[in-house]
Protein backbone atom coordinates (compact mmCIF):
# COMPACT_ATOMS: atom_id res chain seq x y z
CA UNK A 1 0.00 0.00 0.00
CA UNK A 2 0.71 3.48 -0.36
CA UNK A 3 1.88 5.56 2.57
CA UNK A 4 0.45 8.95 1.89
CA UNK A 5 -1.58 9.39 5.19
CA UNK A 6 -3.18 13.05 5.22
CA UNK A 7 -1.88 15.89 7.04
CA UNK A 8 -3.83 17.17 9.79
CA UNK A 9 -4.70 19.99 6.79
CA UNK A 10 -6.42 17.91 5.01
CA UNK A 11 -9.76 18.22 3.47
CA UNK A 12 -12.96 17.02 5.60
CA UNK A 13 -15.90 15.51 4.40
CA UNK A 14 -18.83 15.98 6.43
CA UNK A 15 -19.88 13.18 9.41
CA UNK A 16 -20.38 10.01 8.75
CA UNK A 17 -23.85 8.62 9.80
CA UNK A 18 -24.03 5.16 10.81
CA UNK A 19 -27.22 3.47 9.38
CA UNK A 20 -30.47 3.63 11.90
CA UNK A 21 -31.21 -0.04 11.76
CA UNK A 22 -27.85 -3.06 11.45
CA UNK A 23 -28.74 -4.89 8.59
CA UNK A 24 -29.71 -8.41 8.86
CA UNK A 25 -26.96 -11.03 8.77
CA UNK A 26 -26.92 -13.75 8.20
CA UNK A 27 -25.49 -17.32 8.93
CA UNK A 28 -22.11 -17.74 7.01
CA UNK A 29 -20.94 -20.94 8.10
CA UNK A 30 -17.43 -20.28 6.22
CA UNK A 31 -15.17 -20.59 3.21
CA UNK A 32 -15.44 -23.67 0.96
CA UNK A 33 -12.02 -24.02 1.73
CA UNK A 34 -9.96 -26.69 4.31
CA UNK A 35 -7.15 -24.36 6.86
CA UNK A 36 -6.03 -25.47 10.12
CA UNK A 37 -7.58 -22.76 12.55
CA UNK A 38 -5.17 -20.77 13.73
CA UNK A 39 -5.66 -18.49 16.73
CA UNK A 40 -4.79 -14.60 16.26
CA UNK A 41 -3.76 -12.54 19.06
CA UNK A 42 -6.08 -9.53 20.88
CA UNK A 43 -6.02 -7.06 23.59
CA UNK A 44 -8.54 -5.26 25.03
CA UNK A 45 -8.89 -1.33 24.06
CA UNK A 46 -11.60 1.16 24.43
CA UNK A 47 -13.22 2.97 22.19
CA UNK A 48 -15.66 5.64 22.29
CA UNK A 49 -16.68 4.56 25.49
CA UNK A 50 -17.31 1.12 24.27
CA UNK A 51 -15.08 -2.16 25.22
CA UNK A 52 -13.86 -3.73 22.49
CA UNK A 53 -10.91 -7.05 21.19
CA UNK A 54 -8.93 -5.47 18.69
CA UNK A 55 -6.81 -7.60 16.11
CA UNK A 56 -2.85 -6.93 16.69
CA UNK A 57 -1.28 -7.44 13.20
CA UNK A 58 2.72 -6.94 12.19
CA UNK A 59 1.78 -7.78 8.86
CA UNK A 60 -0.99 -5.02 8.49
CA UNK A 61 1.06 -1.77 7.47
CA UNK A 62 -1.85 0.62 8.65
CA UNK A 63 -4.25 0.01 11.13
CA UNK A 64 -8.21 -0.33 9.78
CA UNK A 65 -11.12 -0.03 11.52
CA UNK A 66 -14.51 -1.09 10.01
CA UNK A 67 -16.99 1.65 9.02
CA UNK A 68 -20.36 0.73 11.27
CA UNK A 69 -17.62 1.31 14.22
CA UNK A 70 -16.32 5.11 13.63
CA UNK A 71 -19.58 6.24 15.40
CA UNK A 72 -19.86 9.94 14.45
CA UNK A 73 -15.99 10.74 14.21
CA UNK A 74 -15.01 13.15 11.13
CA UNK A 75 -14.19 11.40 8.00
CA UNK A 76 -11.13 12.29 6.43
CA UNK A 77 -9.73 12.13 2.90
CA UNK A 78 -7.34 9.62 2.10
CA UNK A 79 -5.44 8.22 -1.28
CA UNK A 80 -3.81 5.39 0.28
CA UNK A 81 -4.92 1.97 -1.55
CA UNK A 82 -5.41 -1.61 0.43
CA UNK A 83 -5.04 -4.82 -0.36
CA UNK A 84 -5.62 -8.17 1.31
CA UNK A 85 -3.09 -10.98 1.62
CA UNK A 86 -4.56 -12.60 -1.70
CA UNK A 87 -4.17 -9.73 -3.73
CA UNK A 88 -7.57 -8.10 -3.62
CA UNK A 89 -8.66 -4.72 -3.17
CA UNK A 90 -10.26 -3.40 -0.34
CA UNK A 91 -12.04 0.07 -0.37
CA UNK A 92 -11.16 2.81 1.68
CA UNK A 93 -14.01 4.95 2.38
CA UNK A 94 -11.20 7.43 4.05
CA UNK A 95 -9.61 8.21 7.81
CA UNK A 96 -9.92 9.05 11.22
CA UNK A 97 -8.41 9.99 13.90
CA UNK A 98 -9.38 9.43 17.61
CA UNK A 99 -8.10 8.32 20.92
CA UNK A 100 -8.35 4.40 22.07
CA UNK A 101 -8.13 3.67 25.99
CA UNK A 102 -5.43 0.25 26.42
CA UNK A 103 -5.49 -0.13 30.49
CA UNK A 104 -5.61 3.70 31.28
CA UNK A 105 -3.38 4.56 28.94
CA UNK A 106 -5.08 7.42 26.04
CA UNK A 107 -3.27 6.64 22.81
CA UNK A 108 -4.19 8.22 19.60
CA UNK A 109 -4.41 6.30 16.37
CA UNK A 110 -5.03 7.13 13.04
CA UNK A 111 -7.88 4.46 10.90
CA UNK A 112 -8.30 3.74 7.52
CA UNK A 113 -11.99 3.43 7.59
CA UNK A 114 -13.39 0.78 5.19
CA UNK A 115 -16.67 -1.53 4.78
CA UNK A 116 -15.14 -4.25 3.85
CA UNK A 117 -13.60 -5.69 6.66
CA UNK A 118 -15.75 -6.69 10.38
CA UNK A 119 -12.99 -5.89 13.50
CA UNK A 120 -10.47 -3.03 14.31
CA UNK A 121 -7.20 -4.23 13.35
CA UNK A 122 -4.14 -2.22 14.66
CA UNK A 123 -1.09 -2.59 12.30
CA UNK A 124 2.71 -2.13 12.33
CA UNK A 125 2.15 1.65 12.08
CA UNK A 126 0.58 1.76 15.48
CA UNK A 127 3.04 -0.22 17.13
CA UNK A 128 5.53 1.52 15.89
CA UNK A 129 4.62 4.93 17.22
CA UNK A 130 4.08 3.81 20.36
CA UNK A 131 7.29 2.02 20.60
CA UNK A 132 5.92 -1.77 21.14
CA UNK A 133 7.44 -4.07 22.75
CA UNK A 134 6.04 -7.52 21.88
CA UNK A 135 6.92 -10.66 24.96
CA UNK A 136 6.03 -13.77 22.40
CA UNK A 137 7.24 -16.30 24.85
CA UNK A 138 5.23 -14.46 27.49
CA UNK A 139 1.93 -13.46 25.63
CA UNK A 140 2.55 -9.63 26.69
CA UNK A 141 2.78 -6.41 24.93
CA UNK A 142 4.59 -3.64 26.27
CA UNK A 143 3.29 -0.27 25.60
CA UNK A 144 5.04 2.95 27.26
CA UNK A 145 6.50 0.44 29.95
CA UNK A 146 2.96 -1.29 30.90
CA UNK A 147 2.48 -5.25 30.56
CA UNK A 148 -0.44 -5.68 28.14
CA UNK A 149 -2.00 -9.27 28.37
CA UNK A 150 -2.35 -10.31 24.24
CA UNK A 151 -5.65 -12.80 24.33
CA UNK A 152 -5.76 -15.81 21.59
CA UNK A 153 -9.09 -16.55 20.01
CA UNK A 154 -9.66 -18.94 17.04
CA UNK A 155 -8.90 -17.82 13.90
CA UNK A 156 -12.31 -15.93 11.74
CA UNK A 157 -10.20 -15.57 8.51
CA UNK A 158 -12.18 -18.57 6.65
CA UNK A 159 -15.39 -16.38 7.59
CA UNK A 160 -17.35 -13.67 6.11
CA UNK A 161 -20.31 -11.80 7.41
CA UNK A 162 -22.81 -11.81 5.04
CA UNK A 163 -25.04 -8.65 4.79
CA UNK A 164 -28.52 -7.64 2.32
CA UNK A 165 -27.32 -4.78 0.09
CA UNK A 166 -31.00 -3.56 0.06
CA UNK A 167 -34.54 -3.72 1.42
CA UNK A 168 -36.34 -6.99 0.44
CA UNK A 169 -40.03 -7.61 1.00
CA UNK A 170 -41.10 -11.24 0.90
CA UNK A 171 -44.65 -12.19 0.36
CA UNK A 172 -46.50 -14.93 2.86
CA UNK A 173 -45.57 -18.45 1.88
CA UNK A 174 -43.01 -17.22 -1.12
CA UNK A 175 -39.36 -17.80 -1.77
CA UNK A 176 -37.42 -14.98 -2.98
CA UNK A 177 -33.73 -14.58 -3.93
CA UNK A 178 -31.48 -11.57 -1.69
CA UNK A 179 -28.82 -9.36 -3.22
CA UNK A 180 -26.23 -9.36 -0.19
CA UNK A 181 -22.59 -8.30 -0.18
CA UNK A 182 -19.80 -10.74 1.84
CA UNK A 183 -17.83 -8.57 4.03
CA UNK A 184 -14.02 -10.02 5.47
CA UNK A 185 -13.63 -10.44 8.87
CA UNK A 186 -9.87 -9.57 8.38
CA UNK A 187 -7.42 -8.86 5.76
CA UNK A 188 -6.21 -12.42 5.83
CA UNK A 189 -9.36 -14.04 4.38
CA UNK A 190 -8.19 -16.20 1.80
CA UNK A 191 -9.95 -15.96 -1.63
CA UNK A 192 -12.57 -19.03 -1.80
CA UNK A 193 -16.11 -19.79 -2.43
CA UNK A 194 -18.20 -19.85 0.61
CA UNK A 195 -20.77 -21.99 2.06
CA UNK A 196 -23.88 -19.53 4.08
CA UNK A 197 -25.82 -22.75 5.91
CA UNK A 198 -29.73 -23.40 6.33
CA UNK A 199 -31.15 -20.61 9.10
CA UNK A 200 -34.01 -19.76 10.92
CA UNK A 201 -34.07 -16.25 10.78
CA UNK A 202 -37.31 -15.57 12.24
CA UNK A 203 -40.96 -17.34 12.75
CA UNK A 204 -41.79 -19.04 9.34
CA UNK A 205 -38.83 -17.48 7.48
CA UNK A 206 -36.05 -19.71 6.68
CA UNK A 207 -32.86 -19.31 5.07
CA UNK A 208 -31.68 -21.68 2.76
CA UNK A 209 -28.42 -23.70 2.33
CA UNK A 210 -25.99 -21.57 -0.32
CA UNK A 211 -22.85 -21.55 -2.25
CA UNK A 212 -21.82 -17.92 -2.79
CA UNK A 213 -18.48 -16.49 -5.07
CA UNK A 214 -15.56 -14.57 -3.91
CA UNK A 215 -16.95 -11.64 -5.60
CA UNK A 216 -20.17 -10.63 -4.68
CA UNK A 217 -21.48 -8.93 -7.69
CA UNK A 218 -24.14 -11.03 -8.11
CA UNK A 219 -24.03 -12.95 -5.19
CA UNK A 220 -28.09 -13.61 -3.59
CA UNK A 221 -29.60 -15.76 -0.63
Amino acid sequence: MSRACPSKGAPETAKVTPPAAKPPTAAAKGAAVRRRQIPETYIEIELLGRATHCLVDTGCDQSMIPLRMIGGCPLHYTDMEVYAANGARILVKGCIETTIMVQGQALRVTFLVSDEIDEIMLGFDWLKAQGAHWLFDEDVMVLHGQRIPCKDRESRRSCKRVYARERVVIPPYAESNVPVRLVKMTQRTPEAEWVVGPHKLQKNVFQARVLLPEVDRHAAV
